[in-house]
Parts: C-alpha cells; sequence; structure tokens
C-alpha cells in the first residue's frame, strides 16, 4: 500500500500564499474530513488520494488561492468523491465539463486538461524524446471520385519510421496485409469504423506491424516498423528558395521542443532543441532571406519559453523591450500577484539580424496552443499571413504539476500522474488572445498530403510564393486542381481530434513550476 506525499510542485504556490496547511508539502496520509474511501489503516486508497490532489489543486479550499482557470465555474457542490467518478480521470473530465464560455456558444471551454499518469508529455516536451513508430497519418480524398486514402503526413528522421526513409507523401496502401484501410462515414467521428480503428491501432500502438507504401513514380515497398525510444529534431524539413533574386527561408517546425531546461533553482540549461532552431536560423541570416515561411500545419505546440525564442528571432529589432505577451489568471491569483507588485507581461528581445518583409504560417486544425501563441505575439509587430484551415483555438496554457506518493515498503517516492489542468491564458502586445474559436487563415487553403515537404508544387507554398512576388494570392480557393499535379490528395478535415490528439497539444510553461517566487518568469515592477 501507498500513500499520498503531495503535489510537490504546489509547494512554491503555497509558500506565496503564506498558507500554513501543507507548505512544506507533508504527506496527507490520513483520510481528509470531507469525504473518500479509506483503507484497513485510515488512509485513502491510492486512487482517491490523487483525486482529491487534483481537485485540491485546482479548486483548493477556503484558505487558499484556486490556480484552476476556471475554479469559478466548478459550484460547491461539486464533490471530488463523488462515486460516479471512478478514478481522478473521470473527475477531472467532470469539472471541464462545467466550463463555458461566451464566444463558444454555451459549449465547455476546456477541452485541453488532463492527466499524464506516464510522463511522456514531459519526456517529449522538456527531453526531446519519444516512443512510437515515429511517423503520423490522414486521410485524404482525391475529388476525382469517392474513395478516401491513406497518407503518411509526417515522419521523424530519428524515429524508425524515418530510419527505414518513410516520407510524408507516401500513400499507405496495406497495413499488415489488410487493404482495408479507407473510411466511408460517420463512423470514423465517432469511433466505430472498424477500418481506422485498426489503422490508429497499427500505427499508434505498441506492437511492430507492417506497411505497403506506393510511392509517386517508385514500386510499392513494404516495411514492417517498430516501436522505439528515440531523440527527435521537431524541425522536420528547411531550405531557402530564391524567388526573382529575393531569398525566402522554409522550415516545416512540428513541435515546441523546450529550448531551455530548469533546475530546482530556476537555472536554466540550452536544449539540443536551441541549437537545431539555431542552425537553421544562422543559415536563414547567412542566405540573406528577407521572407519567412513557417509550417506549422501539424505542430501541437509546447513549451511557451520556445514560442518566445521564435518570435526573439522572427520580431523586428526596433520591438525589443516592447511587450510580446502578457499572462492572465484566475482573479484570485491574479490579485495576489499584483499585490506583490508583479509585472505579468513578457518583453520582446531581439535574437539575431533578420528584417522580414513578411513571415507567412501554414497552419491547420492542428496547429495548437504554442504555436498559436508564437503567431498571436507576431501579428501587431509586423506582417503576418496565415495560410491553410482554422487553427486548434487554444490561447490558455499550463503549469504542469507532479503527483508523488511515498511507497511504504521501499520509503521512496513514485510517480503517480502530471496534472495538466488550465492555470493561464495569453494575450498580445495588442490586448488580443480570446481565439478558443481558432485563427482563420487569411488565405484559405486545404492541405495536399500527397506532396513532401518544400516541393514547389504545395498549393500553400505557391500562395505564399505569390504573395512574396506580387503582392496577391494566385488562385481563389478550392480552385481548379494544378495542371502540373492533377492527382493531389486533399487532407479530411480531423475537426474530432482522433488523430490530430494522438500526440500531445497545449501550451507549457515549466518557469513557473518552482517553488519560489523569485523565479517566477515576470518580475516584480
Amino acid at each position: 500500500m501507498k500513500k499520498i506525499l503531495s503535489i510537490r510542485n504546489l509547494c512554491w504556490f503555497l509558500f506565496l500564499s503564506g498558507m500554513a496547511t501543507f507548505t512544506s508539502c507533508k504527506k496527507h496520509a490520513t483520510k481528509p474530513n470531507n469525504g473518500g474511501n479509506t483503507t484497513a489503516n485510515g488512509r485513502l486508497s491510492d486512487e482517491d488520494s490523487l483525486r482529491f490532489y487534483v481537485w485540491y489543486y485546482m479548486e483548493s479550499d477556503s484558505n487558499n488561492i484556486p490556480q484552476y482557470y476556471w475554479y469559478d465555474q466548478i459550484p460547491s457542490s461539486f464533490k471530488w468523491f463523488n462515486p460516479i467518478f471512478p478514478n481522478a480521470d473521470s473527475m477531472l473530465a467532470g469539472q471541464q465539463g462545467l466550463t463555458s464560455y461566451p464566444i463558444l456558444n454555451g459549449q465547455k471551454v476546456d477541452r485541453y486538461s488532463f492527466l499524464d499518469r506516464t510522463g511522456a508529455v514531459s519526456s517529449q516536451i522538456e527531453g526531446g524524446q519519444l516512443g512510437d513508430k515515429g511517423f503520423d497519418v490522414r486521410w485524404a480524398g482525391n475529388t476525382n471520385n469517392d474513395s478516401t486514402n491513406l497518407f503518411v503526413i509526417s515522419a521523424y528522421a530519428a524515429g524508425p519510421a524515418g530510419q527505414a526513409h518513410v516520407q510524408r507523401g507516401w500513400q499507405i496502401i496495406a497495413v499488415n496485409n489488410n487493404k482495408n484501410v479507407e473510411y466511408d462515414g460517420p463512423g470514423y467521428l465517432d469511433g466505430t469504423d472498424a477500418n481506422v480503428n485498426m489503422v490508429i491501432n497499427a500505427i499508434y500502438g505498441s506492437s511492430p506491424a507492417s506497411f505497403t507504401f506506393a510511392r509517386e513514380n517508385e514500386p510499392d515497398t513494404t516495411i514492417t516498423i517498430s516501436n522505439a525510444q528515440y531523440a527527435f529534431n521537431p524541425i522536420l524539413f528547411d531550405t531557402v528558395y530564391n524567388l526573382n533574386g529575393t531569398n525566402v527561408g522554409y522550415m516545416v517546425y512540428n513541435s515546441f521542443v523546450s529550448v531551455y531546461n530548469y533546475d530546482s533553482s530556476g537555472n536554466e540549461t540550452a536544449t539540443p532543441a536551441k541549437g537545431q532552431i539555431d542552425d537553421v536560423f544562422n543559415k536563414f541570416q547567412s542566405e540573406g532571406i528577407k521572407d519567412l515561411i513557417i509550417d506549422e500545419r501539424y505542430n501541437g505546440g509546447g513549451a511557451v519559453n520556445t514560442a518566445e525564442y521564435l518570435d526573439n528571432l522572427i520580431a523586428p529589432a526596433g520591438e525589443t523591450g516592447q511587450i510580446m505577451y502578457t499572462y492572465t489568471f484566475n482573479t484570485p491569483l491574479e490579485n495576489y500577484f499584483k499585490s506583490q507588485n508583479y509585472d505579468f507581461s513578457t518583453k520582446f528581445q531581439k535574437q539575431g539580424s533578420l528584417a522580414l518583409n513578411h513571415v507567412f504560417f501554414i497552419v491547420s486544425y492542428g496547429t495548437v496552443s504554442a504555436a498559436e501563441l508564437t503567431i498571436n505575439n507576431l501579428k501587431p509587430v509586423m506582417d503576418v499571413k496565415l495560410i491553410g484551415t482554422t487553427t486548434y483555438g487554444k490561447p490558455v496554457g499550463f503549469i504542469p504539476q507532479s503527483i508523488y506518493v511515498v511507497n511504504d515498503t521501499t520509503k521512496q517516492e513514485d510517480h503517480v500522474a502530471d496534472l495538466y489542468a488550465i492555470n493561464f491564458q495569453t494575450k498580445n502586445q495588442a490586448g488580443n488572445g480570446d481565439y478558443f474559436n481558432g485563427m482563420t487563415p487569411d488565405k484559405m487553403e486545404d492541405d495536399y498530403v500527397d506532396l513532401n515537404w518544400g516541393d514547389m508544387r504545395d498549393s500553400s507554398l505557391i500562395e505564399a510564393f505569390n504573395y512574396i512576388k506580387n503582392g496577391n494570392w494566385a488562385r481563389s480557393y478550392n480552385n481548379a486542381r494544378l495542371v502540373n499535379h492533377p492527382g493531389m490528395f486533399r487532407a479530411v478535415p480531423d475537426m474530432n481530434g482522433r488523430i490530430i490528439n494522438r500526440r500531445f497539444n497545449g501550451m507549457v510553461d515549466q518557469r513557473l513550476n518552482i517553488r519560489e517566487p523569485k523565479m517566477l518568469p515576470f518580475k516584480k515592477k
């Protein structure tokens, strides 16, 4: 039997609030006086301990300051030990279901908070590590017929698929020798389509699977791919194009892996992700690019510090010292910080010497959170253009909280879960940040997935190139197909997120996940 120790990183907050109870993050060994199931020794069960601390962190009690952004939408009648919630995950979902926002027409606003019981998110965002087959897929339709086809949309070079030379644009025509890889109706959306479930389980499950690929101008090939742990480069592709004498940089950026990690004293250490970004931007700078295209169409977000770093590389030098973005918290927490004279704003600090005419972002419903933050921060300070389909809509982020228990046998701390519950919202220099319905592109353009990265037949690239050369878009949305690639396949919208949500989607600020107020990312005025 184990007993709960604490939400370890709640300590810094409790220190701030001056609360006597739990300030030293002592063990919570006995049952709280407001409910829950106990064991024979009078302690809460492990799962009830987790349920209690999830509730306690988000909602707190009358003596503390809640950290959950929408805490005031959870009524006092909501009980963490309600038997309709069999575990902490279902209790968290119950809280989420009570949140709403006017611009969403009464729909729940918190479609984001979750528990990570494996530490996979921290491994991805802070460590740049994944443990899977290393590629992602989408279904796509050809308007010449009604069939729906399966394509590889991205592959990490260091992952198992990348090591097998699998590339974006390859069509999957069989999985484990099963050629039924299509979907043909609402079963795709509601999770009952057997073909879709078979494909998802093969690609994202833990067992090895064989895939038969059809490739443009190449024979079909069958490859067996197994899961593996690997360090990944979030930059999937980069190049410099020359358009009538003007150099244009292009980068496919797929995940906001942290550029800095932080120790318990708040000291930062650069990660490999920073060096990977620096290498590409040094090349852009040496090539003298005047326009930049960042492809974020599948970027689910990640670390806030990486969004800041990218924005400082892209923004005009004259913005140094000006507001990049500002945090907002729930009212009690924000009032506390204000009473301590904290400035919630982050300022631009120009990095490098790029001076750009335009920055284009290629986006889709798979563009989430930190990816959207990067765009929103730049909109008031330079010419920003979006190409693609409407983004996901997540202007809010997490302060990750690790929950541990003490094992009665080993006396060691065991990790139970990481809680990602919404803690803050961000707004740019102009005070804009309510894009819960997503960001609408300046040029609507579908995602054609049967071309590899950087192929100049990509319609999104064609639109960016034309705007750079002529100051306008090349064609009307959904116009006739390009004559040099008549068989283009357009990705089917994944509006329910069955594929998109296979990976982390969010915005994390690890700098707030610390114990002392002097280490906060915002400073006293």
